[in-house]
Formats: C-alpha cells, sequence, structure tokens
C-alpha cells in the first residue's frame, strides 16, 4: 500500500528525483484523489480554446494554468477522473488539428467554438527562420587505415568535445574544402545536417589520405582506429558524419 510510504502532498513529492510540478499534480489527483491541477499540453488547448484566450504561447501560459487551476478546484470528489478526463479530452476530442466539436462535451460552453474557429487556438508566435550555416568535414585516413579527430578549442560551438575535423562555419555557401594541411580531397556525395539553437548547418563530407611523407598534424589532432571511434563520446553532429562515413 503506498499509502502512508508515499508522500502524498505536493511540497513533499516534489522533493523526489525526477517529479516536477505536471507529475507532482498528477499524482496528487490520480493517486491520491485530491484536488490537483494537472496541467500537460493537452489541458493548455482546451483551456485556449474553452476560454478563448487570444494572447499566444508562451505568453499565456501562467493564464492557461490560472484558468485550469480555478476550475480544477472545483471538483473534490473525484479529483482524479477529473484530471484524467481533462487530459483525454484533449488528446483525443480538442486535438490540435481538426477537433470533434461535434462530440465535445463541453462545446455548450466553450467560447472558442462560438468565435468560431476553435482549431486556431491556442496562438502561437510563429518562429523566426534561422540562419544557415555551411562547411565541411573531413574523413582523413594514414596508412594505418585510422581516422583523424580533433579535440575542438574550447571556446565556441562544441568547445572541448572530439569529433571529426571540420571547415570554419560560415552563412555563404563554399564550393572549395580547406584541408587542415595540404592534402587532395575527394569530394563525396555526403552531407551532414544539425540543428542548433541559433542556426542549421549542413556540412559536405570530403576525403582525404596522409601518406607518410606528408607533415603530422599539431597537438589537437589524433588517430583512432574505427572500432575505438565509439569510446570517444562524439557528440551527435559527428556521430551523424561518422555513420554517413563509415
Amino acid at each position: 500500500d503506498y499509502k502512508g510510504v508515499f508522500p502524498d502532498n505536493a511540497q513533499d513529492l516534489k522533493k523526489l528525483p525526477g517529479i516536477g510540478d505536471y507529475t507532482a499534480a498528477a499524482i496528487m489527483a490520480i493517486a491520491f484523489n485530491k484536488p490537483a491541477n494537472v496541467v500537460d499540453g493537452n489541458v493548455e488547448r482546451v483551456m485556449a480554446r474553452i476560454f478563448n484566450v487570444q494572447a499566444p504561447v508562451p505568453d499565456s501560459k501562467p493564464l492557461l494554468k490560472e484558468l485550469a487551476e480555478n476550475m480544477a478546484d472545483g471538483e473534490k470528489n473525484r479529483a482524479g477522473d477529473y484530471a484524467q478526463s481533462l487530459m483525454d479530452l484533449g488528446a483525443t476530442i480538442c486535438t490540435p488539428q481538426s477537433p470533434k466539436c461535434g462530440v465535445c462535451p463541453v462545446q455548450t460552453f466553450c467560447d472558442g467554438r462560438k468565435a468560431g474557429e476553435p482549431e486556431k487556438l491556442p496562438i502561437r508566435i510563429a518562429k523566426g527562420i534561422k540562419p544557415q550555416k555551411h562547411g565541411f568535414v573531413y574523413w582523413i585516413t594514414n596508412e594505418n587505415n585510422e581516422i583523424l579527430f580533433e579535440r575542438r578549442v574550447e571556446k565556441g560551438m562544441l568547445g572541448g568535445t572530439i569529433g571529426l575535423p571540420t571547415s570554419l562555419w560560415v552563412e555563404k555557401d563554399t564550393k572549395k574544402p580547406h584541408l587542415p594541411i595540404k592534402m587532395t580531397p575527394k569530394p563525396t556525395k555526403i552531407k551532414v545536417m544539425h540543428s542548433f539553437t541559433h542556426f542549421d548547418l549542413e556540412l559536405v563530407g570530403v576525403k582525404a589520405r596522409l601518406e607518410k611523407s606528408m607533415a603530422s598534424f599539431d597537438k589537437d589532432y589524433f588517430w583512432v582506429t574505427i572500432d575505438k571511434a565509439g569510446e570517444l563520446g562524439l557528440p551527435t553532429l559527428f556521430k551523424k558524419a561518422f555513420k554517413q562515413f563509415v
């Protein structure tokens, strides 16, 4: 029996690892049948439509949570059933596209439906177009069939991580690879796409082979066999590139 052992109040529940406001409220309502404000994306959408909230998200999130709380406070006897039914309403009937208003149990007091365009709620601020950056990623091998990796400088994107060598990442697309030292590049059809928070990146794959007679690289570069590459802890960008080259 979890009662008497598991915390039965939101404050203590949120002290447990991995439990935040939403999970604590869900436990309070569903496990202990206590009034709680269980708000996920589905519930936010239901509130925006019922009350015809015209303020865009995410700015309207505090208001949507407050509206949901006002409704939840009124249910004392079947708090768990209420919380689950509200979430199910948003997941199955009050859906993001083509809501099923004709069978909705709350259609008679839904201001969004009365306004005529509930599917447009909640209003979302259009995301700006991210800058596009371009560059090259290099697959450089030696006579031992090892691959060249580099430890990236501490400052900058992916600072201090290990990855395949790349050119600079620039906004103007360039057609000419700039290898770490003078080698003959072999273009490939490999393209590695990755999205960062502030820009999208496209790297074109280039292969090259270092012969014994060629100069060595500085301390930021090192050779690794393919079977050991998985132990390097590569960032996602370079995992994508590695899989395409192999």
